[in-house]
């Protein structure tokens, strides 16, 4: 074989190589953002890490990386690999996820004002590519933050844009319940029950069983939290008929519990302890850890 020929045949081996390897890099990047998915963290780790080792300059194997650490809550470790992703990452609206998913890493660290800059990069990409679902996101997610920074106003006026920008019954629900918490966050009970309700009425057309017993429990929460409890006994036993109607023992114990603790305050200790007996039988099916600590909890209180 002559030598122009061994390097025709070099070069088309090459070719071959890099195609199979660049349908290998996108099937790894697949199937660690699977891996996600389905919860196997430390295989999505292990992908992603194989993914970084062939090419460290690869903007998706640090975003992969960065999201199984912090699926792990491992956020001291997530933050560095979502900056490097970062820096890789030419695709501006794929730049502008990252920014968001580092700001919830920082959020989760309860670093807010780092949360916050990282939430408003984020935006001003958004907003210059056009991308208004994800500018609905963000601004809720600057809500988030300025409300950890106590700077409600600020974060009632980006909830205010962000419901401007909401499609549907599910995203203004989504928005109202954040502004329904934000005000009981600043101890403004009757304004967080004011948009409570909103948000319950947002869910009657389209919010699932589950969605509506969720919201009714938190609304009986802010009743509760404003001392008003005739509604608050009305609104928890409405969700006790409702989860006995759609057969759900795990929201007949929380309502168990919830009246329980009412009772506690009027204080009528018999009818609690009642309640608590309930949700104790129920719970014996069910083997939910966060039901049993609450009854234990219950129990233990005075």
């Amino acid at each position: 074989m002559n030598q122009w020929a061994k390097v025709l045949l070099a070069s088309a081996i090459v070719s071959v190589s890099v195609g199979v390897n660049a349908d290998t890099v996108k099937d790894n990047i697949f199937n660690c953002n699977q891996e996600i998915k389905k919860g196997n963290l430390e295989k999505a780790l292990d992908i992603s890490q194989l993914l970084i080792k062939q090419n460290p300059k690869l903007a998706d194997g640090w975003a992969c990386q960065g999201k199984a650490l912090f699926s792990q809550s491992e956020y001291d470790k997530a933050v560095p690999a979502f900056n490097q992703a970062i820096d890789l990452q030419s695709v501006e609206t794929e730049r502008m996820v990252l920014l968001g998913q580092l700001g919830n890493t920082f959020l989760q660290q309860n670093k807010p004002q780092q949360a916050l800059e990282q939430y408003e990069l984020a935006y001003a990409l958004a907003k210059k590519n056009n991308v208004s679902a994800y500018q609905r996101v963000v601004l809720n997610l600057m809500g988030d933050a300025n409300t950890q920074l106590s700077k409600y106003d600020v974060a009632k006026s980006h909830y205010d844009t962000a419901f401007t920008l909401a499609q549907n019954d599910t995203e203004r629900m989504d928005v109202l319940g954040r502004i329904a918490n934000m005000y009981a966050d600043s101890n403004d009970f009757n304004k967080a029950i004011e948009y409570q309700i909103k948000k319950l009425l947002s869910a009657e057309r389209y919010g699932s069983a589950d969605e509506k017993a969720d919201i009714q429990l938190q609304l009986g929460i802010f009743y509760t939290q404003a001392k008003n409890y005739a509604q608050a006994y009305k609104t928890l036993n409405l969700l006790l008929s409702s989860a006995k109607q759609f057969q759900s023992d795990y929201w007949q114990a929380l309502s168990h519990i919830y009246l329980a603790k009412l009772d506690k305050l009027k204080p009528d200790l018999a009818s609690a302890d009642s309640h608590i007996q309930i949700a104790e039988q129920l719970n014996q099916n069910l083997r939910d850890e966060a039901i049993g600590q609450e009854i234990t909890s219950l129990k233990q209180a005075k």
